[in-house]
């Protein structure tokens, strides 16, 4: 007869958290930036533009390029002061400068400006048929179905 078990694991030391400030849901960061740590760092919010270059030109190009461990650790050897860099970020970095041929911050998309004569043309086709579908609205309308839903919403 088989008797299926849990393993069972030693309980966990005590962390010490004073040295650690919390920057995310579930994440914290050590404060002297050991490269030890129990959770994922998040925010790389302090890479400015020139540091994304300058990890661009420690990735290199042709023959002579490196691989993202390569330059995590060059990284951490020439920024000691920096919390450390995991290789998604770096892949995200040269994979924007690929795309876009540069690494400035792009900016977000705004939300879209509906001007009040669309709203009561839209609120008007809507009492004349109350049964027409959000979608019909959306082709008569030429607006963006989750735009046309928000202002549906909010009357």
């Amino acid at each position: 007869m088989y008797i299926h078990t849990r393993p069972v694991f030693p309980p966990r030391e005590p962390v010490d958290r004073s040295p650690v400030r919390i920057i995310g849901t579930g994440c914290i960061q050590l404060k002297q930036f050991e490269t030890k740590c129990y959770f994922k760092l998040v925010k790389m919010s302090y890479l400015t533009e020139s540091l994304k270059i300058e990890i661009l030109m420690m990735i290199g190009y042709g023959d002579r390029a490196r691989t993202q461990c390569e330059v995590v650790r060059l990284f951490r050897e020439t920024h000691p002061d920096l919390p450390p860099l995991n290789q998604g970020t770096i892949s995200k970095i040269e994979a924007q400068y690929r795309e876009m041929g540069h690494v400035r911050k792009v900016p977000s998309k705004r939300q879209a400006v509906v001007d009040d004569d669309t709203k009561l043309n839209l609120l008007l086709a809507l009492e004349e048929n109350p049964i027409t579908p959000a979608r019909q609205l959306d082709c008569d309308s030429k607006l963006n179905h989750k735009t046309v839903l928000k202002i549906l919403a909010k009357t």
